[in-house]
């Protein structure tokens, strides 16, 4: 039958049984590939002959679970029960569509008896696989959605295994002043362990619209959770760097975001030491001072001292070289691991460096001054109940000091902390982003805390 192939109609009842399609929705839309009325009946003959039973034929399938008829084409065709490891189909089915099999344009259905020789049987040119997530997925950088509790618009990234496929979700905390294009210094990685990552812009940053009257303490149930219940996601795991480390401390903190939270790792992270005169002995001049301000000025002195000390990048700054003197000049105040980390992926963090400022300079400057003031305050966080945080931190960052790691160790029970021999700031994201993902896939009951 030319216009049927078993494996096409095999991969839109999997796709159906993942998005709760009704079995009648994928007959139409295998009548409307059929392109004749001679093709739609023989698909319909076709459907019959693999219903559960006359009945179900007759009610045209439209309660038939997709699920049940896959299972059956799976019995006729000696299809071994087999299936997609990423996919979260109807526990009867376990049909399972390789990695390798979801390519575009072609879907490889392996096929055989379950003690017998493997067939890979390619689907015919003239039926597509809409719907059917690709392995080779590419990141989007610049998506938006508006939030329907409160009418927000979020901007945000994202990256690593598609969604409908990935084994697990993970939410993204970007540093400061970062934006969400951090997280595709971990793209590559996130989809070879089959995880999903999403990074939204924090209110003031990239292109996020600005928002008074935030705080660290509101983000987890007025920014956070709000986002992930507008994307579909229930449980997730948190992937904080640098400045997200507060935030993934927040959420740790509060209920209901801690009780969605699967695992959380942190990475050069920030603490509320920094509120301390002690918590930055350690880290360079320009970071010292830096907190200095944030202890004792206003949100309106910090925006005038950022706007000198750190301002927005130039417009011709996406050209520069590593040659030219300004980047040198930056270059040359990084440590040596992250200098190295910062020439290996230089177009992306320029980029990174950009879009911070993206939306609106002016709103982005005061959103890194409160920052600035919320990270130089005292965070009274309660996190004796936390439960499955990692922590990697660079023993040579002077951005975020290795000291920092204290209060992790200090007020939460259950923690792991990886000192990163060599690593510095930056540079942890490119040596340890094997175990960063892997942290991220811990579940609470695999800790066994």
């Amino acid at each position: 039958m030319p216009s049927l192939h078993p494996s096409g109609f095999l991969a839109l009842c999997l796709q159906a049984s993942n998005e709760k399609t009704a079995m009648s929705d994928v007959v139409v839309a295998m009548c409307r590939r059929g392109r004749s009325s001679k093709a739609a009946k023989s698909t319909m003959r076709f459907f019959s002959r693999l219903a559960p039973s006359p009945a179900a034929a007759r009610q045209g399938y439209s309660s038939i679970a997709p699920a049940a008829v896959a299972l059956r084409l799976c019995e006729r065709k000696n299809y071994p029960i087999l299936v997609h490891e990423r996919s979260q189909l109807l526990p009867p089915l376990r049909v399972l569509l390789r990695p390798q099999a979801l390519r575009p344009g072609i879907l490889q259905v392996r096929a055989a008896r379950l003690h017998s020789r493997t067939v890979l049987r390619e689907q015919q040119p003239g039926i597509r696989t809409t719907g059917i997530p690709s392995r080779e997925q590419q990141p989007d950088e610049n998506k938006t959605i508006t939030l329907p509790s409160s009418g927000k618009v979020v901007s945000y990234a994202t990256c690593g295994a598609p969604l409908a496929c990935a084994s697990r979700a993970a939410v993204y905390l970007h540093g400061f002043p970062g934006n969400r294009l951090e997280s595709l210094l971990l793209h590559s990685t996130a989809l070879a362990h089959n995880v999903h990552i999403l990074a939204p812009d924090r209110p003031g940053f990239g292109r996020t619209p600005y928002e008074s009257n935030r705080t660290v303490a509101s983000y987890p149930n007025d920014h956070l959770l709000p986002f992930m219940d507008a994307v579909g996601i229930d449980k997730f795991s948190i992937v904080a760097f640098s400045g997200g480390g507060p935030y993934a401390a927040a959420c740790l903190a509060f209920a209901p975001a801690s009780l969605r939270v699967l695992s959380t790792v942190v990475v050069s992270g920030a603490t509320p030491l920094a509120a301390s005169a002690d918590g930055f002995k350690n880290a360079r001049m320009s970071n010292r001072l830096l907190f200095w301000f944030g202890r004792n000025m206003s949100v309106p002195w910090l925006e005038k001292t950022l706007a000198v000390l750190d301002p927005p990048p130039s417009a011709d700054f996406m050209q520069y070289t590593p040659d030219q003197p300004k980047m040198k000049a930056y270059l040359s105040q990084l440590a040596p691991a992250d200098r190295t980390f910062t020439l290996a992926n230089f177009d992306l963090m320029k980029r990174i460096r950009v879009e911070a400022y993206a939306l609106n300079p002016i709103q982005t400057l005061t959103a890194v001054a409160e920052d600035l003031k919320a990270y130089s305050q005292p965070l009274d966080l309660n996190l004796t109940a936390a439960r499955n945080l990692h922590v990697f931190h660079g023993d040579n960052d002077v951005n975020i000091p290795f000291s920092q790691t204290a209060y992790w160790k200090d007020n939460v029970p259950h923690v792991t902390v990886t000192p990163c021999s060599g690593d510095a700031h930056w540079s942890v994201l490119g040596t340890r982003k094997e175990e960063i993902i892997r942290a991220a896939l811990a579940n609470r009951d695999e800790s066994g805390l």
